[in-house]
C-alpha cells in the first residue's frame, strides 16, 4: 500500500468508503479502524461512477521486482479509470512503467484525461514509474486526451523533472514536423 500513513489514518473519517486493490490492503486499513473498506473488482460501481481497474507494472525488470517483493512484500500495483455519463472520463495510471497492458488499456478505454505518475522514479537497478519518454508514448497513443503529469520532483528517488518532459515532448514534436532542405535533394 502506497502513501498510507498516520496523517491519512487520522484525517479520513473512519466510515468513509475506501477502495483498495486487494485483501492485504483491505485488512491493513481495517486494522487502522476503518469500517467500509472495499476491494475493487475489475469493474466497480459506486453511485453513478464506474471504476475500472487498470493493471500496472511497478518494475522495469526482474531486479526491481525482486527488490519490491523483498523490501515491501509486493510488486503489485494498479491504476483506475473513472467514467460517468455526465462527466469526462479520467484514467489514473498509478505507479507503473510503460508496458503492453497500459497501452492496451489506453487504446480500449480512450480516456478524456490521463493522470500519470511520471517522475521516472527508480533505484540503481531500474525504474518504478513512467518517465518523459513514456509520457510521449501516451500522447502518441491518445493525442486527443489531456495529459496531467504527476509525481515529479516530489519523492527522493525521482529522475524526471517537468523540464525534462517539456524538452522530450518538444524534441519529438520538432522531429515530426521539421524538415531540412537537404532532405529534398536528389
Amino acid at each position: 500500500m502506497d502513501r498510507w500513513d498516520s496523517k491519512a489514518i487520522n484525517t479520513i473519517h473512519k466510515d468513509m468508503p475506501i477502495f483498495v486493490q486487494d485483501e492485504v490492503d483491505q485488512h491493513s486499513i481495517i486494522n487502522d479502524g476503518f469500517t467500509d473498506v472495499r476491494v475493487m473488482n475489475m469493474k466497480t460501481k459506486f453511485h453513478n461512477i464506474t471504476f475500472t481497474k487498470v493493471t500496472g507494472q511497478h518494475y522495469e525488470n526482474s531486479d526491481v521486482k525482486k527488490m519490491l517483493e523483498n523490501d515491501f512484500n509486493t510488486s503489485k500495483t494498479m491504476g483506475f479509470y473513472l467514467s460517468t455519463p455526465s462527466e469526462k472520463s479520467i484514467l489514473f495510471t498509478g505507479d507503473t512503467i510503460w508496458f503492453d497492458s497500459l497501452e492496451n488499456n489506453l487504446e480500449d478505454l480512450k480516456p478524456d484525461i490521463v493522470v500519470m505518475n511520471s517522475g521516472g522514479n527508480g533505484f540503481s537497478v531500474g525504474r518504478l514509474i513512467l518517465n518523459a519518454q513514456d509520457v510521449f508514448k501516451i500522447h502518441e497513443t491518445l493525442p486527443q486526451s489531456l495529459l496531467i503529469a504527476s509525481h515529479m520532483e516530489a519523492v527522493n528517488h525521482w529522475t524526471t523533472a517537468q523540464k525534462s518532459i517539456n524538452w522530450t515532448i518538444f524534441i519529438q514534436f520538432i522531429r515530426r514536423h521539421l524538415r531540412y532542405d537537404c532532405d529534398y535533394k536528389n
